[in-house]
């Protein structure tokens, strides 16, 4: 069984301690700690035999781009004191048959290891640190290598480094000259924290990370996500029972594992076939807020989407949103939805398949009483709608409000920013960012609500306790007005019966995919929400063909 086959949102990450975890149960059904060295090893280097020896056209500090082979290859690995520095020790032993050279540089002392032998036997060239005075052979060897392969610390090594690990990987940013030498990474670069994804100021930064068994989840997550490069992984060839052994918590959405999720179009189909969203919110100073989510809404396939809003602000909306319905609703504080709004959307509520309630309604005197008295009388309902999506002002609502889980439903979706969670949480924003997944995870399970973490990347926590990352950092979604495109999204899918649980995970997925079509075809510089809109259609099409 692959390490990713992890249905059904995409391969399995996992923390130090459930990698440890697996390896004990792999260890307890009588694999060896060396065989699994071994494999590890021998898996990386038949990744980066296979990457080298492709023939890529790189450019050189001296001379024009050239198609290089392993043959030409001068290989420097950096070799720590622990596990993860045997791995790489097979690496270099494995290679260095082939390669026009190999050094191992040895960062710390590892005794009389006969991997270090096996390597010198192989033509692997060897000197150790304690040796080398002033890294006067460091630098030369850095200097001479066209691939540097990081293997000095693992998973349990966390930042802030010091000693050696630290001037080594001083000396490597320091030669390095823009993308010159190559730079790989075993299982995770030196300096970073597997779990949280903080990093050293000099931690390795890598071009390709190959990662042993599942990827550690830190190297998704920032500032490690930007250190990794492109991440590749080597099956360790764990039994099913070994990984069965270590409950699957979190998991890396990936393109052909979410295509099974989105829902069918059948030809011979009608508006109602494909469901009705209602998008609830705006006041008179967020008028494109809810434009906004509803055309999203559209745009990934809801048969029908229409807006509640205050009555005053329905024409400014309505001139500019000509394919929806309305429900001008009662006022509370002019261009306000209040309490007086509460029963007809109820009413109205009650015909459709999905609600989002939340984009724009500001903060107005009487906006919290409307919120509280819609999920009390939200959560009384049987049948529909299906699915309801909390965003936004309605997020804040809550927050200010005493034992506000007890009214919300358990259909909901929540999307806060890492702001708005703080809020909910009742923590710093700082504390959000540095433990999004336990943070998401927690609260998930608490309410027992799907909670859609917003950021880079965004994660998405269900009930039960999984955390689904979605790998998405994009300074072109940086700007006001796309929360309400992921929300409006979300509320579509639902709309169409897809889950709750798989309506968050396509919602960000699409979003995120959308955003990147927008930074090819515009650039990081100036996109705007409304750019996603017209991507949301193509990222779909895209997803179906998996």
């Amino acid at each position: 069984m692959s390490t990713d086959a992890v249905p059904p949102t995409g391969q399995r990450l996992v923390s130090v301690a459930e990698m440890r975890a697996l390896e004990q149960a792999a260890f307890a059904r009588g694999t060896t700690p060396a065989a699994l060295m071994e494999t590890a090893g021998v898996g990386v280097a038949r990744v980066l035999r296979r990457w080298l020896g492709s023939g890529p056209t790189v450019n050189t500090p001296s001379g024009p781009p050239s198609r290089r082979t392993l043959a030409d290859e001068t290989l420097l690995f950096l070799i720590g004191s622990g596990n993860n520095g045997g791995d790489g020790l097979i690496v270099a032993r494995a290679l260095a048959p082939y390669a026009r050279a190999t050094r191992v540089y040895l960062v710390r002392d590892r005794g009389d290891d006969p991997l270090v032998a096996a390597a010198q036997a192989a033509g692997a060239v060897v000197q150790p640190a304690t040796t080398d005075a002033g890294r006067n052979r460091l630098t030369a060897w850095l200097r001479a290598a066209s691939v540097v392969v990081d293997a000095i610390l693992g998973i349990g090594a966390v930042p802030p480094l010091r000693g050696p690990a630290q001037e080594v990987l001083a000396a490597v940013r320091n030669t390095r000259r823009g993308t010159w030498p190559r730079t790989v990474a075993v299982d995770v670069p030196s300096g970073i924290d597997s779990d949280s994804g903080r990093a050293d100021p000099v931690a390795f930064a890598a071009d390709t990370t190959i990662s042993t068994g599942p990827a550690k989840l830190g190297l998704y997550l920032p500032p490690a996500a930007g250190l990794v490069g492109r991440i590749q992984n080597v099956d360790l060839g764990l039994s099913a029972e070994t990984l069965t052994a270590v409950p699957v918590s979190t998991v890396l959405a990936t393109a052909p594992a979410l295509a099974a999720q989105l829902p069918p179009r059948p030809s011979f189909s009608h508006k109602g076939t494909f469901g009705k969203a209602l998008v609830v919110g705006g006041c008179g100073q967020y008028t494109g807020a809810p434009g906004l989510a509803a055309r999203a809404a559209g745009r990934v396939g809801a048969g029908l989407v229409s807006l509640g809003l205050a009555a005053s602000i329905q024409p400014i909306v309505g001139a500019a949103l000509l394919d929806a319905t309305y429900w001008p609703l009662p006022e509370g504080a002019p261009g306000s939805l209040g309490p007086p709004a509460a029963a007809p959307l109820l009413a109205a509520a009650e015909g459709y398949d999905a609600v989002l309630v939340g984009p724009g309604l500001g903060r107005a005197p009487g906006v919290d009483e409307f919120v509280a008295a819609v999920m009390r009388d939200l959560a009384g309902v049987r049948e529909q709608p299906q699915g309801i999506v909390v965003d936004a002002d309605a997020l804040n609502a809550l927050a200010g409000t005493a034992i506000w889980s007890e009214l919300a439903p358990g259909r909901c979706i929540l999307t806060p920013h890492p702001g708005e969670m703080a809020r909910l949480v009742g923590c710093s924003v700082a504390a959000v960012q540095a433990q999004r997944i336990p943070i998401a995870r927690e609260a998930a399970q608490r309410w027992q609500q799907i909670v859609v973490l917003k950021g880079a990347p965004t994660v998405v926590a269900t009930p039960d306790g999984l955390v689904t990352v979605l790998p998405f950092a994009n300074p072109a979604l940086a700007t006001a007005g796309t929360g309400d495109v992921l929300a409006g999204t979300i509320v579509g899918l639902l709309a169409q019966g897809v889950p709750p649980h798989a309506a968050a995970w396509l919602g960000v997925w699409l979003h995120g995919a959308a955003g990147e079509r927008v930074r090819a075809q515009v650039g990081v510089d100036g996109a705007a929400a409304s750019d996603l809109l017209p991507q949301l259609p193509a990222a779909i099409r895209y997803l179906r063909g998996f």
